[in-house]
């Protein structure tokens, strides 16, 4: 009988998780923040990276003398920078500027993963709630039967309250359910920028395993957005040692002053050097620590992700197996014609009838608990192809 059917005969994978992802990207408002954090970071970059702006002087000298005439000076000056001239401000800005964007390219990663793991939580709710329905239908002819049978005095009341309460047992495990399927719904709607989002998926897409794990880790730690954006950081602090060295370089200053009294007027340039003797004292020691800081970041960071890759891979794969043999467990003991026969000819109580019932229904929630946790370990697994 289709009653015993397990879920995979009864469900339809539409590849809702991914369409539901688009979604949440085109309309998350924490994206679009997201979004403007980074292109005000760059914009705060690219201040700043312009000579000083041009000197005009003024001054006006009164003779200390009546017959001393007064002085009138005219100047306009430049000061020139070797940090700026040479490109060195624009460089360690355009590095700053990767770092925004790889910066964006975590948050995002971590966002739509999150997004991810409360869609495959919802399909998973969206299973047990198919789960429950059929239950509630066979304990529902179980309880009719045992009704019919106690009318013809065939059954004892206790028979009848057995029925009932493994019926009230189901609904409350029904309505809880659907208690956590309406929170994920507004998790998920909170996600997609307050536009309700539909997802009545029962069964995942396929995702399988890489096959050569090897090669597969060398190749996601390249491209995982955590690494990509430590190598940023480390180019960074890099163009920022050399911007220090730049600005340990003596300053200039060009222009022209007029002096003028009366019947005379003197014209010419002017030079000024700027020697940075204190105040540039201590960067380039900081900037090299910052750069071996940033390295020792990324490696560390590296050697956390493969090890954690390495335990999600392992973790998904003996979830996958289990759910496989355990599917194969369940897909044997879904006879329900034979149960009923046995209870027919009385090879079997009603007690155990229901218990029989209950371990089949037991097993079956269990396997949509491992395939949910492969699922999510899966998830993490394939974070950086979101």
């Amino acid at each position: 009988m289709a009653i015993f059917a397990l879920l995979p005969a009864m469900m339809s994978a539409q590849g809702g998780i991914e369409r539901a992802l688009r979604e949440i990207e085109h309309n998350s408002t924490a994206l679009r923040l997201l979004e403007k954090t980074r292109e005000a970071a760059i914009a705060e970059n690219h201040t700043g990276l312009t000579l000083a702006d041009p000197e005009i002087g003024f001054n006006y000298l009164v003779g200390s003398e009546a017959d001393m005439p007064d002085r009138q000076d005219y100047s306009l000056s430049q000061s020139l920078d070797f940090a700026t001239i040479t490109g060195a401000r624009r460089r360690v800005a355009r590095s700053l500027d990767t770092v925004a964007v790889r910066s964006f390219a975590v948050e995002r990663a971590a966002l739509l993963l999150a997004a991810k793991k409360n869609c495959i939580e919802l399909v998973h709710r969206n299973a047990l709630a198919a789960l429950f329905r059929e239950r509630t239908k066979v304990l529902r002819e179980a309880l009719a039967l045992t009704q019919d049978r106690y009318d013809r005095g065939e059954a004892t009341a206790m028979d009848l309250n057995d029925a009932r309460l493994a019926l009230a047992e189901t609904a409350a495990a029904e309505a809880e359910n659907e208690g956590e399927r309406g929170a994920l719904r507004d998790e998920l709607r909170k996600m997609n920028g307050g536009v309700a989002l539909s997802l009545e998926d029962t069964l995942y897409s396929p995702a399988p395993l890489p096959l050569d794990f090897a090669q597969w880790l060398d190749k996601a730690v390249v491209n995982w957005p955590q690494i990509a954006a430590a190598e940023a950081e480390i180019e960074a602090d890099r163009k920022a040692e050399v911007l220090t060295r730049r600005e340990n370089l003596p300053g200039l200053s060009i222009g022209v002053m007029q002096e003028t009294v009366p019947g005379d007027t003197y014209r010419g340039v002017t030079f000024g050097l700027s020697i940075p003797l204190w105040s540039n004292r201590g960067k380039r020691r900081k900037a090299r620590a910052d750069v071996a800081e940033a390295e020792a970041r990324r490696q560390d960071a590296e050697v956390q992700l493969r090890e954690s890759l390495r335990s999600l891979y392992n973790r998904a794969l003996r979830l996958e197996k289990t759910a496989t043999n355990l599917a194969e467990s369940v897909e044997k003991s879904k006879n329900v014609d034979l149960l009923r026969t046995s209870v027919a000819e009385g090879r079997m109580s009603r007690v155990d009838f229901l218990l029989s019932l209950g371990r089949y229904y037991d097993l079956s929630e269990r396997l949509l608990q491992l395939r949910r946790d492969a699922e999510l370990a899966k998830a993490e697994l394939r974070a950086a192809e979101l």
